[in-house]
């Protein structure tokens, strides 16, 4: 999600449509997207590898 965006636009929102390409916005949102899923998983393993 962080190094291709556009592609994961493609696979997830741009089967819907036909000749469109993403907004600068929507690839926003997606880069946002995968640092947030990012760091939830570090998190989570940090905080499992803690109270384990």
């Amino acid at each position: 999600m962080i190094i291709w965006p556009k592609e994961i636009w493609h696979i997830t929102e741009g089967w819907k449509y036909k000749n469109v390409e993403p907004s600068d916005a929507a690839l926003l949102v997606e880069r946002i997207l995968g640092v947030l899923g990012i760091i939830f998983v570090v998190g989570m393993g940090i905080a499992l590898t803690i109270l384990w």
